[in-house]
């Protein structure tokens, strides 16, 4: 007797369940915008601070040595802080 289930695509093809196509591009391969805010998001600090990861930022913030601003549960970083800190005068 055939099985007749169906897989979570068949049963709705509306919602993607992880099997996107490879030209679909994801939010952390999306270019980054050009923007003039002084405000960044935990990927854009890690580059401007040149850390290697979004993580060694968060674990840096958690010990002090990076000054960040909570919005929700999301991590915002002022470039002028940000510079400061770079500076030892912040």
């Amino acid at each position: 007797m055939p099985n007749d289930t169906k897989t979570p695509q068949e049963s709705h093809p509306q919602r993607s369940w992880g099997n996107e196509d490879a030209t679909t591009e994801r939010p952390e391969e999306a270019p980054q915008k050009q923007t003039n805010t002084p405000w960044l998001d935990t990927h854009e600090a890690a580059a401007y601070l040149k850390i290697p990861s979004a993580k060694a930022l968060r674990s840096a913030v958690s010990r002090g040595q990076v000054p960040a601003h909570r919005v929700g549960r999301r991590l915002r970083f002022h470039r002028d802080e940000l510079d400061r800190a770079i500076l030892g005068n912040g």
